[in-house]
């Protein structure tokens, strides 16, 4: 007898608010057992959970609010968290590798930098760099002479001096490197073409 099961909007938000509950306590627990604050692999695998918790409860808001209207935000989300997944499987398969965090960190930055520095462009284009709320390019210069200056980033650097920072695969690159194994096949959905 085949068992139906009437999926709700409710019981899909709750699902998601449920996720992030099991996300935001699988954090806690590895601040409570990971006494070195610098771990790079516990850091990380910190805030993956943490930014799956927040956008899982997001999903579960857009859900519950019209889940029609609002499938394709939850679906860009849940793509966000999917690429996090691929990446977390690279770095587990790479017996996470202390040069492909920091790696991982650099193009954080790289990438946070890059959006400084485009949300600076626009400033400057359409409010001559006047606009209130939109950060002008003399900060984007202040964040990265900060960070330049911090000599706990030295190690993200390829080149300080030019702020080229080292790169971390893309996840269409992690995907075409993987092995073609069993368990790459049953962690890794093959979502892009």
């Amino acid at each position: 007898m085949d068992v139906k099961t009437d999926l709700t909007q409710d019981t899909l938000s709750d699902w998601a608010n449920s996720i992030a509950d099991l996300s935001e306590k699988l954090a806690h627990q590895i601040t409570d057992h990971t006494t070195d604050g610098r771990d790079l692999e516990s850091t990380l695998l910190y805030l993956k959970l943490i930014r799956h918790s927040t956008l899982m409860r997001d999903v579960s808001r857009l859900i519950s609010v019209n889940p029609k209207q609002r499938l394709a935000n939850s679906f860009i989300l849940l793509r966000c968290m999917l690429e996090d997944f691929i990446t977390i499987y690279f770095l587990k398969i790479n017996d996470y590798n202390r040069e492909l965090i920091i790696k991982y960190v650099a193009e954080g930055v790289h990438n946070r930098i890059k959006m400084m520095e485009e949300t600076a462009s626009l400033n400057q284009r359409f409010y001559k760099g006047s606009l209130e709320g939109l950060i002008p390019f003399d900060y984007v210069q202040v964040e990265k002479d900060r960070i330049r200056g911090n000599f706990e980033n030295n190690e993200l650097f390829m080149d300080k001096q030019q702020f080229k920072l080292k790169r971390f695969p893309s996840a269409r690159e992690i995907i075409k490197s993987l092995p073609v194994n069993d368990s790459t096949i049953a962690n890794v959905p093959s979502i892009l073409s």
